[in-house]
Parts: structure tokens; C-alpha cells; sequence
């Protein structure tokens, strides 16, 4: 692909789509319903109000817009027979995924859990598979943050517009992680959030796989560790959670690669999905569970802190 769209244009496009793109010699085409977030470093690209301007231009169309927009917008261009990778969460329903999914016979549909491509978590799903150390007997994270994220529209605090809070944006890539590292196979056992009508600033999850059990505490207002500890029969490995770095490990022989920057993971993504030939995209249908998970702790009546 060379005519690459960028629609939404707030700070994980101008930190990271952008630059790369430009990096890889992409023509690049940007949208945004407010085009006061095109500032002057942008202002030589090629904009509209209207990602419609742009259809027959293009190859493919990266979306990074609300969440509860990323369907609507993604069908409509799959539609327009062009390729689409979806920021996570990729959508809010498990049927919208399944939806996307359908079309992955004829075109890209990339879905932006980028955790998916740092080489030591594919390490780790090996260690995992073949049991080097004994059974995976419980995994906890603990991921968030005071939020600082610079954010851009204020849809990003409105529930039907951003799906929920700190589950369906943070803790997307959490419960995306365990199902990668299980190949899906995970099961919701409890879900508590603080939303109270609104979007979550707290959320704990647990998730079984067989007999593996694995709490995942979630914040956007408290300072966390964001550390991934996964307690095997025979050894403990604890990641930060973010960038694969291992922090600690105890009777583990594997040597693992530093910690990565958030860009060189988000090359490896965008080569992925402009590159199709690599064939290690990950598509809709690769998150489906993800997506599954998210959508019945937030429809199941389960208690609230």
C-alpha cells in the first residue's frame, strides 16, 4: 500500500501514525472533524472534515478516531473495497468484530493491538504452550495511571461514544495480551468498575484459562505498577506490561530483548498491514475473544465498587 488515510488525528496519530508513515515514504491523506488539530507541522498534508474526499485516493484508511466510531467508519470503507486498520479496541461489539472479520477473504482488516508483535511476549507464548516451567498457576496485572494522555475531543469521556473507561481503552490491551498468550482460550470469573451510569476510572477483572487464574486491576486515577507477573510450577517472570521489558525473573533461563519504544513496536504493526506479504497482520478476527470479554463484563450485572 502507498496512499495511506489517517482519519482521527489526535495524539496516536501525530506521535506515532504520522511520523512512521512518513518514515516509510507513505502519501499520506489526513481527516479530522476538527480541523483545529491540524497544526502548522501538519498543514502540508492533504485535509479534509470528510474521509468520503479521500476514498478513490487510497489503499488503505487507519482509524483512530472514538471508539464507537471505529465501525461504522471501517464498514463504510471495506465497503469502498479499500484496506483498514482499526485502532484498538477495535470495535465495541463482538458482532461489529465479526462483521470486519468477513471481509478479512479480500482485504486487510488490521486491528491495532500492537502488544501482539513485541518479540518477548511471543516468547512468553511459547514458554507458555510448551510448559517449560510447569503450568501457568496465576497471572496478575496491574496497568494504569494517573491520566495524562493528551486527548483531543471530550467524546473521550462520554460513554457512548468512547464504549466505557479504563477497561475498553488501558485494559483492552491487558485482556488482549492474556487472550494471545492463551490462543483465546480465557473465560470472565468476576468484573468490578466504578462507573456508576458514567465511564470507569477503576476496573478489576478476573479471568480463568483451565486453572489458570488471572487478575488484572486497572486504573486512570491512582498510580500503578504496570507490571504483567505470571507464576509458573517452576519459575515467576514479572514484564512491564507496556513495553515487554522484563523486570524480574526467578529459576528462568530464556534471555529476553530490552524493552521496546513504543514506535519500533508501532513499525513492526504498520509494516505488517502495508506489507502484506510479511503475513503476521493481526486482523479483527485475531481479537474477536478480546473484544467478547470487554463487551460482557460491561452488559453482565456484576457488582460495583
Amino acid at each position: 500500500m502507498k496512499d495511506i488515510l489517517i482519519i482521527g488525528c489526535g495524539a496516536i496519530a501525530q506521535n506515532h501514525h504520522i511520523p512512521l508513515l512518513r518514515k516509510l515514504k507513505r502519501k499520506i491523506y489526513l481527516c479530522d472533524s476538527n480541523p483545529k488539530v491540524i497544526n502548522k507541522n501538519l498543514s502540508s498534508f492533504p485535509f479534509s472534515t470528510d474521509y468520503r474526499s479521500f476514498i478513490e485516493k487510497i489503499d488503505g484508511a487507519l482509524i483512530c478516531t472514538g471508539h464507537s466510531s471505529h465501525f461504522p467508519i471501517a464498514i463504510d470503507i471495506l465497503n469502498h473495497k479499500k484496506n483498514v486498520l482499526v485502532e484498538k479496541p477495535c470495535t465495541i461489539t463482538f458482532d461489529d468484530c465479526k462483521q470486519l472479520s468477513n471481509f478479512e477473504q479480500d482485504f486487510l482488516v488490521g486491528a491495532g493491538y500492537f502488544r501482539r508483535y513485541i518479540p518477548n511476549f511471543s516468547l512468553l507464548k511459547e514458554i507458555i504452550q510448551y510448559k517449560k516451567y510447569g503450568e501457568v498457576l496465576k497471572i496478575e496485572i496491574d496497568e494504569g495511571g494517573v491520566y495524562g494522555w493528551p486527548v483531543m475531543s471530550n467524546s473521550f469521556w462520554k460513554k457512548e461514544t468512547a464504549g466505557g473507561g479504563v477497561l475498553i481503552d488501558t485494559g483492552s490491551h491487558s485482556v488482549d495480551l492474556v487472550s494471545f498468550l492463551f490462543d483465546g482460550n480465557i473465560d470472565i470469573n468476576d468484573y468490578l468498575d466504578d462507573s456508576r451510569g458514567g465511564v470507569e476510572a477503576n476496573a478489576y477483572l478476573t479471568l480463568k484459562s483451565n486453572e489458570t487464574i488471572i487478575k488484572i486491576n486497572l486504573s486512570r486515577n491512582r498510580p500503578m505498577s504496570n507490571t504483567m507477573k505470571i507464576f509458573f510450577k517452576n519459575g515467576i517472570i514479572v514484564f512491564n506490561a507496556t513495553n515487554g521489558e522484563v523486570t524480574y525473573k526467578e529459576n528462568i533461563i530464556e534471555d529476553f530483548e530490552p524493552g521496546e519504544h513504543p514506535d519500533d513496536t508501532f513499525l513492526r504493526q504498520l509494516n505488517a498491514w502495508i506489507n502484506p506479504m510479511q503475513n503476521n497482520l493481526i486482523q479483527a478476527s485475531d481479537v474477536l475473544k478480546t473484544v467478547q470479554i470487554i463487551e460482557d463484563c460491561y452488559n453482565k450485572e456484576y457488582d460495583k465498587f
